[in-house]
């Protein structure tokens, strides 16, 4: 019965909905309370920023009315908070509901929040006119009494840049260990010739860590930052190495204690072993010497080394006390000079602590001075016993000129100076990995923080062996680098027990961030733990993000931070709105300046708050980068090309730049451009003049310099440390007797010091022959090519691999997979851009522009003094280019390259209008002309200029025939000028650690009577050189001087060309 009493009321209620549907009219609530009325008008709100909607929509979602205090709250969904939050954004916002509510609330304060976050903390301090900057957000203590870690002893500080400034900075990733399937592998995927493990060192070190220093700041990073395998330790301890595959790679040096001089020992202190296993700290398997300082003494203390010719980064450790001396006299005595430091030892003690990179084991020696060990005992490190007596006889044939690091034992009464270990170079890989009796799943960074999830695999230990990496420190994650370093497992690199090294490394970069620090600010499982004292100011993380677009759209710039932990608050006091304010700069200036230079709808993607491990572990303001795309093509179109490269990671300076300089309240100039237009010309009088021109930065009009800084090399041995000028020339005495001099400037500010400019060369020979003019051409530096379809894309390798600026490390392979339709299924098969791995352990030459040396060198033991100039100093109308026994046209692989801002425009062009006036002039003047070069002749094909064509014809009496023209290399000379050409020889054309490779020679025809084919490929005797012989005498050699294999070789081909010059 009541089932049918049920059915039959269902039945009822469904008639009337059926045929009396309710309305609003008819009785269906409307907006009651005040909020709702307010929340319905806002429904037809629509956002003033269109441009932003890509970010996430945003929409008021509540409101909150206080009619007493007429002050209305508007809340929005957090997608408000994605985008770069202005004080004209704020006027626009409150206008756009403000005109939507009417009259009724115009006399009301509206206050907006982007979730429960007021929109006006959204707006950077730096970018605050109107608004009352937030202290929070400011530094709570001057620096002013801080004492750097590692400085410059004497000299001008770059007060306006990052001096006293301490950055920590980290690429993404590396390479690890998989416990589950008991391998080392990388972290991502293997696609475009790269995989990110790598890809992002390309920006960090070679172009980011070194603008910073230049701008003051000392760069502190958790992994290793020589790309160098060789390593060579001095330690007051032996040690043990054992014989087996590292034996080629480390090396022991020495350490010379001073006589007379008491020394305690510290049961704490590096000791070099082989391998290092789980719960190893070489910082604490050895001992260090403790020394009372003396004010004025002069004694020191001498770590040397043997390494191979080469540059290796140097580190130097101690161990710190609260006594320690903060200003320890540190020189590097190097192949080149000797540079001199100071060094805080009350900070950054137990660890590596760099203190530059230098160039050893050229014309200078390797070995022990003996003057330094007549004056104190030889504590020997090799392994065979103690100390010897002092003034050991060094060992025959050792040269005796000093390489190593001393260290001054000189200091206020009452301090003392640690002395414990150096190294040279980056080293290979040393810590030993197996799996644990248990592992656990790779777990997402955004997850850090909350238990991982998945299966937990039970493991036997004893079923595996041990497992070194195999490459080099530089390409390992930071949990190796850090447990190398001695920082402390259990706090820092070791989070998960070993029981997944996937998770350490990621975890591992900002508990090291902490531990830098100490406390109050230590690692999160231990804030007071003492860690090593150093102040950092700012941490950053640089990192690629994954993603696809069809065509040619990019995936763009994301920026991540965190204000999550802590409730907001840092341990110091400071807000954690720091890290928005940090991370919203310095994406601002990315996306600027690459819309300015590159692309002008370049994708500035959100401002995200999120609880991924990088972004919110590190107590000190941070910033999470995902600068592009590295699986889209769009993005790699730039990413790939060292230009791109430089130009953000200035922009990633300037941003923390701007950053410090507002949250320590103090004005800021940006270091300049690297010189250009720089000449060597031989003066009246025996003189050398060298002269070059600022270059202005068109998105920085106040980095100009102030001042010079004219570095000098002579002969094999390294640069020296640079004499400042005040103006844009210098003039010296040229060198004495059979030498050569190198230069190189940089240009100077109150911001810092840029990068230098190319480097020219002189070299003047007793009784010379005459005097021959260089000519750098050779500025090209670009990605590879690339080709895109619909169906197949990627990178051109066999056609065009670009050029380095001066070397790569990021190259793992080449691409085989270009069907875009192909997915991705695993890191091992990735689908699209998939490369191979056969050259990921290689260091790849590109420009170095310092060829001028090379050919110089030629031209010296042929018998003739030269100078050289830049291509755009020779174009110049008022450049004298007469006199010269002959003029040598350097190019490389110099040719026009599609611009990447637009494709119709070409940089690095040869033929230019000045260029061949010049050389037009010199001919008509009966000059010789040397022009070599990869593409002198596909410069002409590709271009399709008829005026330059008319000039090669004419002028240089050659003609292109075809790029391509040998795979070999091999050259010989023909019949047709058997005269004067007898050599053979080859130039690279494949991978060599020396100097880059030619993948494109040219093959070009005589052109005109008089000319005709000096020289042929092995391979396919095509014509690979072309001589003419008239009122002037010309040599074009299809492929670059600079890349012959054999010295003797490239000295034979010169005498041959100027025996030819000569004969008319």
């Amino acid at each position: 019965m009541r089932i049918l009493v049920r059915f039959t009321i269902s039945v009822h209620l469904l008639f009337l909905l059926l045929f009396f549907p309710f309305t609003g009219d008819a009785g269906v609530p409307g907006p009651r309370t005040p909020e709702q009325k307010v929340l319905k008008k806002l429904e037809k709100w629509v956002s003033p920023f269109p441009e932003w909607k890509h970010t996430g929509r945003f929409v008021p979602d509540s409101v909150s009315l206080h009619k007493g205090a007429k002050r209305l709250e508007v809340f929005f969904t957090p997608a408000l908070s994605h985008i770069p939050v202005r004080e004209e954004h704020l006027t626009l916002l409150r206008r756009s509901l403000t005109d939507l509510l009417g009259r009724k609330y115009r006399g009301y304060t509206v206050e907006m929040y982007a979730g429960s976050r007021r929109v006006e903390d959204l707006v950077p301090n730096f970018y605050r006119e109107s608004l009352a900057r937030d202290v929070s957000r400011q530094k709570k203590e001057g620096k002013e009494m801080r004492i750097p870690l590692v400085r410059k002893a004497g000299g001008r500080p770059p007060e306006a840049g990052l001096y006293n400034n301490n950055i920590a900075l980290w690429s993404s990733h590396g390479w690890y260990y998989e416990s589950k399937l008991d391998r080392w592998e990388w972290q991502r995927a293997r696609l475009f010739g790269t995989v990110e493990d790598v890809y992002t060192k390309g920006y960090v070190i070679p172009f980011l860590v070194p603008m910073l220093e230049n701008s003051g700041a000392t760069v502190l990073l958790p992994v290793e930052r020589d790309w160098q395998p060789r390593e060579v330790i001095a330690d007051n301890d032996a040690g043990a190495v054992k014989r087996g595959n590292h034996d080629a790679f480390i090396q022991k040096g020495g350490i010379i204690l001073p006589q007379d001089r008491e020394a305690r020992v510290i049961p704490e202190g590096f000791m070099l072993v082989d391998t290092l296993f789980p719960g190893q700290n070489p910082f604490q398997m050895g001992t260090s010497l403790l020394y009372g300082a003396i004010p004025a003494s002069r004694d020191e203390v001498f770590f040397y080394g043997s390494p191979e010719p080469g540059e290796y980064a140097v580190y130097l450790s101690w161990q710190r006390f609260p006594e320690s001396c903060q200003e320890v006299g540190v020189t590097v005595h190097y192949d080149g000079g000797s540079d001199t430091l100071q060094v805080n030892q009350r900070i950054g003690g137990g660890t590596w602590v760099y203190l530059g990179t230098y160039l050893f084991g050229g014309d200078r020696g390797r070995g022990t001075d003996p003057e330094f060990a007549a004056s104190g005992s030889i504590l020997d490190t090799s392994g065979s016993g103690g100390n010897k007596d002092a003034g050991s006889p060094i060992p025959s044939g050792e040269k005796t000129d000093f390489e190593g690091v001393s260290v001054s034992l000189s200091g206020k009464p009452g301090e003392v100076i640690s002395v414990d270990a150096v190294r040279f170079g980056g080293g290979m890989g040393s810590v030993a990995r197996r799996p644990a009796d248990a592992v656990i799943p790779n777990q997402k960074s955004l997850s850090d923080g909350s238990a991982p999830s998945g299966e937990v695999a039970a493991m036997d230990p004893a079923q595996f062996s041990w497992k070194t990496s195999g490459k080099s420190r530089y390409r390992e994650g930071a949990r190796y680098y850090l447990q190398y370093a001695g920082f402390p497992d259990t706090l820092v690199y070791s989070l998960n027990e070993g029981k997944n090294d996937y998770n350490d490394d990621y975890m591992s970069r900002g508990e090291w961030v902490n531990y830098l620090m100490g406390n109050p600010s230590g690692p999160t499982h231990h804030r007071s733990a003492e860690g090593l004292g150093i102040p950092v100011d700012l941490a950053f993380a640089f990192h690629t993000d994954a993603g696809i677009t069809p065509g040619d759209s990019v995936i763009g710039t994301l920026g991540i931070y965190s204000t999550w932990a802590d409730q907001g608050v840092f341990p110091d006091g400071s807000s954690r709105m720091t890290s928005r304010d940090l991370t919203d700069l310095i994406q601002t200036q990315i996306v600027e300046d690459v819309r300015a230079l590159y692309k002008p709808d370049w994708t500035r993607r959100a401002l995200w708050d999120r609880q991924y491990s990088e972004a919110w572990r590190p107590n000190v303001p941070v910033m999470l980068l995902e600068l592009l795309s590295h699986q889209n093509l769009a993005d790699m179109r730039y990413g790939l090309d060292p230009r791109f490269r430089f130009d953000v990671s200035r922009a990633i300076y300037k941003g923390m730049l701007r950053f410090q300089a507002v949250r320590e309240g103090r004005p800021y100039v940006v270091q300049p451009l690297p010189v250009s237009h720089f000449a060597l010309r031989h003066k009246d009088g025996g003189m050398l003049e060298l002269s070059w021109e600022p270059v202005a930065d068109p998105l920085e009009p106040e980095a100009i310099p102030t001042g010079y800084k004219v570095y000098r090399r002579s002969g094999d041995r390294g640069w020296d440390q640079g004499v400042r000028v005040s103006r844009p020339s210098l003039t010296l005495p040229l060198p004495a007797g059979d030498t050569s001099c190198d230069f190189k400037v940089t240009a100077l500010n109150g911001g810092g010091e840029s990068f230098p400019g190319e480097i020219l060369s002189a070299g003047f020979v007793e009784n010379s022959k005459g005097t021959v003019l260089i000519v750098n051409a050779f500025d090209r530096v670009c990605g590879p090519a690339v080709f895109d379809s619909p169906e197949r894309a990627g990178i051109e390798w066999w056609h065009d691999r670009g050029v380095p600026w001066l070397r790569e490390t990021t190259f793992i392979g080449d691409q085989y997979d270009f069907n875009r339709k192909k997915p991705w299924t695993d890191d091992d098969n990735p689908g699209w851009g998939s490369s191979f791995t056969d050259m990921e352990d290689l260091l790849f030459p590109g420009n170095s522009f310092d060829f001028p040396r090379i050919h110089g060198k030629a031209f010296n033991k042929a018998g003739y003094s030269y100078v050289s100039v830049s291509d755009e100093v020779f174009a110049r109308e008022d450049f004298d280019a007469s006199g010269y026994a002959a003029v040598d046209i350097l190019l490389g692989e110099e040719k026009s390259t599609p611009s990447l801002k637009d494709p119709a425009v070409a940089d690095f062009a040869i033929y230019t209008p000045g260029f061949m006036r010049k050389i037009s002039e010199i001919a008509g003047a009966g000059g010789n002309i040397l022009v070599t070069g990869a593409y002198p002749g596909t410069e002409l094909m590709e271009s399709g200029d008829s005026l330059a064509l008319r000039f090669a014809y004419e002028k240089l009496h050659f003609q292109p025939r075809t790029g391509h023209a040998s795979r070999t290399g091999h050259f010989y000379p023909t019949d047709y000028g058997k005269e004067w050409f007898t050599v053979r020889g080859k130039f690279n054309t494949g991978y060599s650690p020396e100097i880059y490779g030619v993948e494109s020679p040219d093959g070009i025809e005589p052109a005109g009577k008089g000319a005709f084919t000096a020289f042929r490929y092995g391979d396919n005797h095509i014509s690979a050189g072309v001589a003419w012989k008239g009122p002037y005498r010309t040599l074009v050699l299809g492929f670059p001087l600079e890349t012959l294999e054999d010295e003797e070789t490239r000295v034979t081909l010169v005498k041959q060309i100027m025996d030819f010059f000569g004969s008319h």
